[in-house]
């Protein structure tokens, strides 16, 4: 399962791993919850691995159950010692009231977003103005809205985190 791709994004986490480790040991613990958008596959399926090999408990968001049951099993059967949380949710509809959800009751501290969408491809006058609309939603306004909910979250509790926001390079593709 893993390909060149997945295997150059692993020794890019362990590098930010080290890098990680050292700057963010107060928010990175074991019981402490990460937030992964984007966590069915690819990097943010490395990330979930990642954060469980330092005890952290995960909510795992993406659009299709299937994959995230797949990834939480691995997890599990590698660390059964953390909790693993599924929330299916297509990020070019995530709200605030959403990411509110996915914080309550845990004491999340780290929120990885790691999706992009590539709606149309090409020329942006000859394309279809939905498409590009829907990677907005994505690429931009999902990236907004958790960054802020959460940013919020954690200055109103009064304890420390961190964000990571990531793509995949698919975020690339296209052109005006």
């Amino acid at each position: 399962r893993l390909g060149g791709f997945l295997v150059a994004a692993l020794a890019y986490l362990l590098q930010a791993h080290r890098s990680l480790s050292s700057r963010a040991a107060s928010y990175v613990k074991a019981g402490h919850w990460a937030v992964v958008l984007g966590g069915s596959e690819g990097i943010g399926e490395a990330w979930a691995f990642q954060l469980a090999h330092l005890d952290m408990n995960l909510v795992l968001v993406a659009r299709r159950l299937k994959p995230l049951e797949d990834v939480k099993e691995a997890l599990l059967k590698s660390k059964p010692n953390i909790q693993v949380d599924l929330v299916t949710q297509d990020l070019a509809q995530l709200n605030e009231s959403r990411i509110a959800e996915m914080l309550e009751g845990r004491e999340v501290r780290l929120l990885i977003h790691n999706a992009a969408h590539v709606g149309a491809t090409g020329s942006f006058l000859d394309a279809d103005l939905g498409s590009f609309m829907s990677s907005v939603d994505v690429n931009v306004k999902s990236v907004a809205t958790a960054s802020y909910v959460f940013g919020n979250e954690l200055k109103l509790r009064g304890v420390p985190g961190g964000i990571v926001l990531m793509s995949s390079i698919a975020g690339e593709v296209g052109s005006a």
